[in-house]
């Protein structure tokens, strides 16, 4: 019995090894394989004039107003908004409502690591698969305009799942691929997480980096990355403060959903194993914390997005599942564009009248 466990650990820290391994090549571009995407933009919304826009120290804000359980609250004019910087109040110089308008570039990063396999119900399928049929209903919401590319994580977008431990090693899937890059065509792009294999491991933080970088050089400047995942970061070199900053430097809002209980107790194998696979993240993540419930959420908040946690394995898990995404997507294109002169790179402050407790976020327009 012990030496089957020893050659069973003995296996595990191989597998890890080798996924270990093939993150060192995480920055890399892993083309789709299908040919060119549907790209039907539409053109730019109306910008500030020139006359303001060329003003000393002119800089265009988004600014994303919510009630308290992250519903967009649209239909708001100039007056009921106050600026601040530096404590001294701003005029506003410009400014432009949306009502749910603003064309946006979207990247979805979809958790493709062996575990999605399951455990997101009982008795309705693979939990990877159903991930993907929420993902097609949700997007039927996007608007017309909107770009949108599909990246994944942890598996292969070939078909391919290592059969072998020697296969593993030597012939590892990238940790992770452009599924689709920028389309219009939403449910063709969707179609591409078919051809997923669900296997390793979870390089959260370099795939959500690489997304950022595909946003960064996106055609629109409203810029939105929604992450679906059922775990923590365990392989990635990037880090949580590494992503947060490139978000805010790129102007991108993070929105999340973990799926996953993050108060789960395992037993001492079970933990002993994630702390095996956890590489160079070992020591941040507990056994409780199978999913990064902090994180997230504190990229979400930070960035102008939201988090959703979903429990595996209760009766209305799919139902929250599709709830989430439905309000990922009603969420999107919503805010004001307000301009400020004099403003520079200084920290800005809005509060909107009559809505002490809105959530309201501002980030710079564009790059």
């Amino acid at each position: 019995m012990l030496h089957n466990f020893r050659l069973f650990g003995l296996a595990a820290l191989l597998l890890a090894l080798a996924a270990s391994c093939s993150s060192n090549s995480a920055t890399s571009f892993h083309p789709a394989v299908s040919g060119p995407a549907a790209l039907k933009l539409c053109p730019l919304p109306n910008v500030p004039p020139k006359r303001i826009a060329a003003a000393p120290g002119f800089r265009e804000y988004i600014v994303t107003v919510a009630g308290p359980q992250g519903q967009p609250i649209d239909g708001l004019n100039e007056s009921d908004f106050s600026l601040s910087i530096e404590g001294r109040s701003v005029p506003i110089s410009y400014f432009r409502t949306s009502d749910g308008k603003l064309p946006t570039a979207i990247a979805i990063v979809v958790d493709s690591s062996g575990s999605m396999r399951d455990k997101l119900a009982l008795d309705s399928g693979a939990k990877f698969d159903i991930v993907r049929e929420k993902l097609a209903l949700a997007a039927q919401k996007f608007g017309a305009c909107d770009e949108l590319a599909l990246l994944t994580f942890g598996g292969s977008a070939n078909g391919f799942a290592p059969h072998s431990l020697s296969q593993a090693i030597f012939s590892p899937p990238p940790p992770f691929q452009l599924a689709e890059p920028f389309t219009t065509d939403y449910e063709g792009a969707i179609d591409r997480l078919d051809l997923l294999t669900p296997w390793g491991q979870t390089p959260l933080y370099d795939s959500m980096l690489r997304a950022i970088g595909d946003l960064s050089i996106s055609y629109y400047g409203n810029r939105t990355l929604l992450i679906i995942t059922d775990g923590a970061d365990n392989v990635s070199e990037a880090t949580e403060d590494q992503v947060l900053r490139e978000a805010q430097l790129n102007n991108v809002s993070i929105f999340a959903v973990g799926i996953g209980d993050p108060s789960a107790k395992f037993s001492p194998v079970h933990s002993a194993m994630l702390k095996l696979l956890a590489g160079s993240n070992a020591k941040k993540i507990k056994p409780e914390e199978w999913v990064d419930v902090i994180g997230l959420t504190r990229m979400a908040s930070e960035t102008g997005g939201r988090f959703w946690l979903i429990r595996p394995l209760q009766p209305d898990s799919e139902q929250k599942l599709t709830e989430a995404l439905q309000e990922f997507t009603d969420s999107i294109g919503h805010g004001y564009s307000i301009g400020v002169v004099d403003a520079g790179n200084r920290p800005i402050r809005v509060s909107v009248k009559g809505y002490p407790d809105a959530i309201v976020h501002a980030r710079p327009a564009g790059v």
